[in-house]
């Protein structure tokens, strides 16, 4: 299917020609007619799929389509929240370019950028508002913004509005809009919160989407390490070096762990800079480039901030902090496969985050191959049930959904429980690398992995 069967206006269609855009993904193809048709849409979507196109081109069209008098203008139709920055920016990327020739306006109101944000007449001159939670709430509180006029409301990654403070905000900013909208409702991963807000705010709404494709193409080559978390930036360091890796993105934790480790690599020789949701957006959009022009070597970024790299010759990603989840990892990954390209995906795991690596592996439903032959080793407590995923019990559809619920665990390890524990006397499970999935040199001597622990 095209396009040009969804029944799309010109400026609309003018528009997706311009980028390039011919064929609808499978998401797209579901939500934008209903969405054209008025009604509410339940969605669970991965990233990559094409979602924010979904719900943008067809609010675009409704508003250009939808005649109302002009003393009813001057005033926020749609309002779309999310919950985090960079997320925000790259939405309303998205309402600009699908909307390069509607005549519609679109504000951004987000966290911590109070320089770039529009004043109180242009928000109410906008059209769409796409905002955080938590400073929009800020605005309406000083009379900044009105939300009277609202006709969609959108929440993506609703998943995430949960968060401490986050579910707060969000119910005050319900509380004030009209009762009679058309609602959207996007998120990654189900859980009983979603299931609970989906009844309070849809009516009859349309379900789209299907279970997450999480498994990502066999180009992708995945690989993880063994390692304390104080000899991780080493490993980095000789990982980049031994194998000379052109560029390269690492994921970590937190933005304060992020400034010692970029300090640590540019006093290796290997620049470095971070990316986090406190940098400026045109920070940002400066240390992007540097990476892709090779200026900076390594960007070092934290979740909030790495949906916004978007970078196509980019083949090496590192898990310098295990992802909580296999959503995340999976999201993290699928920077590197982009269009079907080859790219190598790292991970370094401690002890305490072996709980962390049993999740990701249950729910690709494959072991991750290990590499042993660096000189970091660490001996891993095998105590812990480490049984293959593909012995997992299987699951239908709704249960596998559930199982995307992010992990709320916090880094502090736990000790095995009674069914966790191996009988005694069972020999542990060998996690072996197949040899044409090592990744690695193997001419490291072995002295040198001795006493490492």
């Amino acid at each position: 299917m095209t396009f040009d069967k969804l029944n799309l206006i010109a400026p609309i269609r003018k528009a997706l020609d311009e980028k390039g855009y011919k064929d609808p993904t499978a998401i797209q193809v579901q939500t934008i007619p209903p969405i054209l048709r008025g009604r509410d849409v339940q969605g669970c979507t991965q990233t990559g799929t094409g979602k924010t196109g979904a719900y943008v081109i067809p609010i675009i069209q409704n508003l250009m389509t939808d005649e109302i008098p002009e003393d009813q203008r001057g005033h926020p139709r749609v309002l779309l929240l999310c919950p985090a920055n960079e997320l925000a920016m790259q939405i309303k990327k998205s309402f600009d370019a699908y909307g390069k020739y509607s005549g519609l306006k679109c504000a951004i109101v987000i966290q911590d950028d109070l320089i770039n944000e529009p004043s109180k007449e242009s928000l109410n001159e906008a059209d769409i508002l796409v905002a955080t939670p938590g400073r929009l709430l800020e605005l309406i509180n000083i009379n900044s913004v009105s939300l009277d006029k609202i006709e969609i409301l959108v929440i993506d990654e609703a998943e995430k509005m949960f968060e401490p403070g986050l579910s707060f905000e969000l119910n005050e900013i319900r509380k004030i809009l009209p009762e009679k909208k058309q609602t959207l409702l996007f998120y990654l991963t189900k859980s009983e919160e979603i299931d609970i807000l989906s009844k309070q705010i849809l009516h009859d709404p349309v379900i789209v989407g299907s279970l997450p494709q999480l498994v990502q193409p066999g180009k992708i080559r995945q690989a993880v390490y063994f390692v304390s978390l104080g000899d991780k930036p080493s490993l980095l360091v000789h990982l980049i070096k031994e194998e000379e890796i052109p560029n390269a993105l690492v994921y970590i934790r937190s933005k304060d762990t992020a400034k010692k480790l970029v300090e640590h690599l540019n006093n290796e020789g290997i620049t470095a800079q971070t990316f986090h949701g406190k940098i400026s957006p045109m920070e940002r959009e400066i240390r992007i480039g540097n990476l892709k022009t090779n200026k900076t070597r390594v960007l070092v970024a934290t979740d909030l901030a790495s949906k916004e790299v978007l970078i196509d010759n980019l083949a090496h990603v590192f898990n310098f902090d295990m992802p909580m989840d296999g959503v995340s990892y999976f999201d993290r990954i699928a920077i590197v496969g982009k269009n079907g390209a080859k790219g190598f995906a790292f991970s370094f795991c401690d002890d305490i985050e072996l709980k962390f690596l049993k999740k990701i592996e249950a729910i690709s439903g494959e072991l991750i191959p290990v590499i042993e032959n660096h000189p970091f080793v660490m001996e891993i407590n095998n105590s812990v049930n480490m049984k293959p995923a593909k012995q997992q019990p299987k699951k239908n559809a709704d249960e596998f959904l559930y199982d995307y619920i992010s992990a709320k665990a916090t880094y502090i390890p736990e000790p095995p429980s009674p069914m966790d524990t191996e009988p005694e006397g069972k020999k542990k499970r060998k996690r072996l690398v197949k040899k044409e999935q090592t990744f690695m040199s193997s001419s490291i001597p072995k002295e040198k992995n001795k006493g490492k622990k």
